[in-house]
């Protein structure tokens, strides 16, 4: 059977379509790089929840405003204190923080930083700018920043800076702003002192440092952490897990005498950094994070996160999407797809993209944990899993156009039958050089005194309608055998060498019988074919089928040039020394003892005699009868 050798095509389209994709991937998340900073902020996001929670530095104390302090406030004229029913309603009087920093400075506190703010002259300054004056341990109080991005009436940007009585003559006294970054979904995850560096409209009106930065500067042995090239790194807040995980206290249990009493007795505030503010619902100071996105996490948490990101120096810095990036990401795609493009099967490539994106999150994990530097795992991620998909699609594409040339190819050496199950299972069929050993029969017709009718209708002028006898008769023998789920090796002049049982068999002694059918089949419909010729004025033609069992080896034999399906052995030496002696005998249809015996003819075939053939051992040469 011959068989069209592989075609490398010098211009692998699929594959220069799959290079541009990842060169087009590129290109477009470098039109959207500002969102998709953000959604490599989101991957970090639902990194931090996967990872859980750290442990949370015990020295920050967390006292608020909250429900039980504005309950029991307003029960306090039962108690001896009625004064603390000043504490029922929010904003709580001036003098009341006073009362609160005597009572933080007996507890002697590290530091104290208020997100409250003072920004209007009331009753009780002149005494809460005393307890300021005489409080010994650094303060910080909240400057507001009104930012336009976020108003819905057009307002101009400002700052609400705490009332300048509050600050004056207090070098140990600072403000700090209190702004938070709401950004991909609202959730707040670049630290506060990021604010000043993107929101570029504070650059005139002179902001002070973030409340966190400020404080820690304050209060820290070390006073100073580096700020990372914003345009390079995000600096994302490290989160330590839900709401609830700093030490929180309420202001009622600083105020009421009996649990302040208690609360010096244990040291509970001793050199402890306190951050103060309003947590009731009021308060409106809810902010989406990490780890609290539906319910949202109080400002004054997500300070004490970013004061405690600072003295631990482990912000978690996120990559931005800049020029290296990009590169970087061109030529990952570029190398991803020759690495797919080696595998053949789509489902293998699709499964060798999910593993490799899979190991990407993996080692994008591995660093953010030992580095805190997060590089971009979403837009890695997604672009393996999309080139993985294209990838797959091109391989589905190319291996269908190579089902059905074979199909096409095969459909004119095999039957229908055995071209569907070939085609079915491709894994199965080696179609490289090479061939597996098999037991067949073979079969060969020959037409008798074929050359003489050549050079006859060479001197008379008749090629033309020699060879369309021959065609018709090619055309007839080769429909049964291919009825018959024959291979049909090849033509030799006027023969044609076929055999069952390769590259499919249904057992010898099923392919033996096979062959036996198709030889009568062939008679018959020579006899036919004789009919309509002498019906013509033409002579008949007589024939001359041998068959042989045994085994050979079958497959793709020759060059990567040039191959042919075919078998060799010594069935097939067999069956052309058989022929020669079937030229001497009458007999349409001669058989070796082989097949006779795996077909049980022995009552419809008549031995010829025993015979040495050349190259061969004695064998017994049957004739089979037609129909």
């Amino acid at each position: 059977m011959t068989k069209v050798g592989h075609k490398r095509l010098p211009i692998r389209w699929g594959r220069i379509v799959l290079v541009a994709a990842a060169f087009g991937l590129s290109a477009i998340a470098w039109l959207v790089r500002s969102p998709l900073n953000e959604v490599e902020g989101w991957a970090a996001d639902r990194m931090q929840e996967a990872l859980g929670g750290n442990q949370v530095p015990d020295d920050l104390v967390l006292l608020v405003y909250d429900d039980s302090t504005q309950n029991q406030a307003a029960a306090a004229d039962l108690l001896d204190q009625s004064e603390l029913k000043a504490l029922s309603s929010w904003p709580v009087p001036r003098y009341m923080w006073s009362e609160l920093l005597h009572r933080l400075q007996k507890a002697d506190v590290a530091a104290v930083a208020f997100d409250v703010v003072f920004d209007q002259s009331k009753p009780g300054d002149e005494v809460f700018a005393e307890a300021l004056r005489m409080f010994k341990a650094p303060v910080v109080l909240a400057t507001a920043v009104d930012d336009p991005d976020q108003s819905q009436f057009g307002l101009l940007a400002g700052l609400i800076r705490p009332h300048e009585d509050l600050l004056k003559g207090m070098p140990h006294v600072q403000e700090g702003h209190i702004a938070v970054l709401g950004d991909f979904g609202g959730v707040v995850r670049r630290s506060p002192r990021s604010y000043a560096k993107v929101k570029t409209f504070l650059s005139d009106l002179d902001p002070p440092a973030s409340l966190s930065e400020v404080l820690h500067r304050s209060s820290s042995e070390i006073s100073t952490v580096p700020v990372p090239d914003l345009e390079v790194w995000t600096e994302s807040l490290s989160f330590y897990g839900p709401p609830g995980k700093f030490r929180t206290m309420s202001l009622w249990n600083v105020f009421e005498d009996g649990a302040f009493r208690r609360l010096l007795q244990r040291g509970s505030l001793r050199n402890s950094t306190v951050l103060i503010a309003n947590t009731t619902l009021e308060s409106q100071d809810f902010h989406p994070t990490p780890f609290a996105v539906h319910g949202g996490m109080p400002g004054i948490e997500i300070h004490a996160t970013a004061l405690a990101n600072l003295r631990q120096d482990n912000h978690l810095l996120l990559l931005r999407a800049g020029f290296p990036w990009l590169a970087g990401l061109a030529v990952w795609g570029v190398l991803l797809v020759l690495v797919l493009d080696r595998v053949d099967r789509p489902p293998a490539r699709l499964l060798w993209s999910l593993i490799t994106a899979a190991c990407l999150v993996v080692c994008s994990v591995s660093i953010a944990i030992t580095t805190q530097r997060f590089v971009p795992m979403a837009s890695w991620m997604g672009a393996t899993l999309m080139l993985g998909l294209l990838s797959s699609g091109e391989a589905s594409f190319r291996l269908q156009r190579t089902r059905k040339h074979l199909q096409s190819t095969l459909s004119k050496y095999l039957s229908p039958a055995v071209t569907k199950e070939v085609i079915g299972d491709l894994d199965k069929w080696d179609l490289d050089l090479g061939g597996k050993a098999h037991e067949v029969i073979v079969l060969m017709t020959d037409i008798r005194g074929f050359t003489a009718k050549t050079t006859k209708s060479t001197e008379e002028g008749t090629v033309a309608e020699l060879v369309d006898r021959l065609n018709t008769y090619f055309t007839a023998i080769v429909e049964e055998l291919m009825a018959l789920d024959a291979t049909v090796d090849k033509y030799v002049g006027d023969s044609v060498l076929a055999y069952f049982g390769a590259p499919i068999s249904r057992g010898l002694d099923q392919d033996a019988c096979a062959a036996v059918e198709a030889a009568r089949r062939i008679c018959r419909r020579l006899r036919e074919l004789n009919q309509q010729w002498e019906s013509q004025g033409l002579e008949p033609w007589e024939q001359i089928i041998v068959l042989s069992a045994g085994s050979v080896i079958c497959g793709n034999i020759g060059s990567p040039k040039r191959l042919d399906y075919t078998i060799i052995g010594d069935a097939v030496n067999r069956v052309s020394r058989l022929e020669a002696l079937a030229k001497q005998h009458s007999c349409s249809i001669v058989a070796s003892s082989e097949v006779i015996e795996l077909t049980g003819l022995t009552d419809e075939s008549k031995k010829l005699g025993e015979f040495m053939l050349r190259g061969q051992s004695v064998q017994s040469v049957f004739s089979v009868t037609e129909y």
